[in-house]
């Protein structure tokens, strides 16, 4: 996949499309112009070998201060459910939630009922405290 180029719309209204200059793997880790530290950490982070058995939530839990730029990338990532069932119960919700006797209800209110009826649990808990 790496090795596709992305075709942008070239400006000009013709079918022409232009061909980016092909970007490295780990680029998006640059924060505008990278300093030396930043570039320092990535490098380390590159050439670390962690061993296969340990699970990377604990192996980032140990490394976290190594590598804090990276590390906030690698928690986003890794935060990302395997799964589409909160998605899926989510869909579900709305559509139990918009019928026709409900078909007025503005986006902001139906995402606001929908938010708090999936974090009720959340929002009773701290109430109590």
């Amino acid at each position: 996949m790496d090795e596709l180029p992305l075709r942008l719309p070239s400006e000009s209204k013709s079918d022409d499309c232009v061909t980016p200059v092909k970007r490295r793997k780990l680029d998006f880790l640059d924060f505008g112009s990278p300093d030396n530290a930043m570039q320092d950490e990535l490098h380390a982070y590159i050439s670390e070998k962690p061993a296969p058995e340990v699970a990377p939530l604990k192996w980032w839990r140990e490394n976290e201060r190594q590598f804090p730029t990276v590390e906030v990338v690698a928690k986003s990532v890794l935060c990302v459910p395997s799964t589409s069932v909160p998605s899926e119960r989510i869909f579900s919700s709305a559509g139990l939630l918009l019928n026709k006797l409900r078909n007025r209800l503005s986006s902001d209110i139906v995402d606001c009922i929908i938010f708090l009826n999936k974090n009720k649990v959340n929002v009773v808990a701290t109430e109590d405290d």
